[in-house]
């Protein structure tokens, strides 16, 4: 049980990490389309799209200080 809990609290630590990204990116102002090409790679492991139209977004880092090595 106390795995459970961790893992959902890690889950939501990675979900608030990747939020604080996505903002501090949508604040960048990056004219260059590669560069945000590759910021947006380094964010996104996947993007799902069911057939309910819901998405569902797998991020690709577990710890967001790691994110820019």
């Amino acid at each position: 049980m106390d795995n459970v809990i961790f893992q959902e609290q890690e889950n939501e630590v990675s979900i608030h990490a990747f939020q604080l990204e996505v903002q501090r990116i949508t604040q960048l102002e990056i004219s260059d389309e590669e560069i945000l090409r590759e910021v947006f790679h380094r964010l996104i492991h996947k993007v799902e799209v069911f057939e309910d139209s819901s998405i569902e977004i797998h991020n690709s880092f577990k710890n967001p200080l790691s994110l820019g090595a």
